[in-house]
């Protein structure tokens, strides 16, 4: 049975919104970012050495600062949108003004010649409250990510991890889009796979954005439980400084090259070095 795409903007049974639809037509800025994703995607030689979790899935985190740059000027050119940015704005909202990127990552699935398919993942969420850390999903290639979410679903983690609220899961059909990841959700499968084996499937990034003041050690926490582990990150205080409102223009039509300009020639200026984190 198919199964239902969602639509642009998604809400859970209280009203918050937890999944927008963030692609639009001619994004000079997505497109560069893409670019730069597929020009550092990680090899071969990586990901064998990695152990899968979740129904075959390699976790590879990204660290370069040209690339969170190039993201974090995306990111502002997409809330400044008028016709999208309204909803990005009303799912970032409870993070607050300044959003800490929190890391970003490869999720890789990987079929062998013992398992000819990518399994559809166990139903999950990334972490236990809502509205604490928005991820946003990119898809490479620009096809579609789709990832199933279930908007106003839940679970028992004091129990048996049992989902409750199950109000079936419905598709991301697009290739950029930004969830709550307390939602419930779980990457798509794929059946008979042919050869050659193993495949990589390289397409699908996220990062993951959390309030700037948010307790260090529950940050630190969110990233060991997603994988990431790299200890530059404790070296940079990545923070994005959202506007307290959106413009009376649409801010896109600025020429994306100039924006795409400024980022690529102040990357250090973007990113300055700060006094690192201390682990706690």
């Amino acid at each position: 049975m198919a199964i239902e795409a969602l639509a642009a903007t998604a809400t859970d049974d209280t009203g918050a919104v937890v999944y927008a639809d963030l692609a639009r037509e001619d994004d000079a800025l997505l497109t560069a970012l893409r670019s730069r994703l597929v020009a550092s995607q990680p090899s071969e030689r990586v990901l064998e050495r990695l152990a899968p979790i979740n129904k075959g899935r390699l976790l590879v985190e990204i660290d370069d600062d040209q690339t969170l740059a190039i993201f974090e000027a995306w990111l502002l050119d997409t809330w400044s949108d008028l016709a999208i940015g309204p909803s990005l704005a009303r799912l970032l909202s409870p993070l607050g003004d300044r959003l800490r990127i929190l890391g970003a990552q490869w999720i890789v699935p990987r079929v062998t010649e013992y398992d000819r398919s990518i399994q559809a993942q166990t139903p999950h969420t990334d972490v236990d409250r809502k509205g604490e850390v928005i991820s946003i999903a990119v898809h490479v290639g620009g096809g579609a990510m789709g990832t199933l979410i279930s908007p106003s679903a839940s679970i028992d983690e004091d129990g048996e991890r049992e989902v409750s609220g199950w109000d079936g899961y419905k598709r991301a059909n697009t290739g950029v889009f930004a969830y709550d990841t307390g939602v419930v959700h779980a990457g798509p499968g794929r059946a008979n796979v042919p050869p050659p084996y193993p495949q990589y499937f390289r397409e699908r990034v996220f990062f993951l954005l959390c309030p700037e003041s948010l307790d260090l050690t529950r940050a630190v926490r969110h990233r060991r439980d997603n994988g990431l582990r790299s200890t530059k990150w404790f070296q940079h205080n990545r923070i994005i400084t959202l506007p307290r409102s959106h413009p009376p223009t649409n801010a896109a039509t600025r020429s994306d090259s100039t924006a795409l300009a400024d980022v690529t020639a102040s990357t250090d200026a973007r990113f300055p070095a700060s006094t690192p984190f201390t682990p706690p």
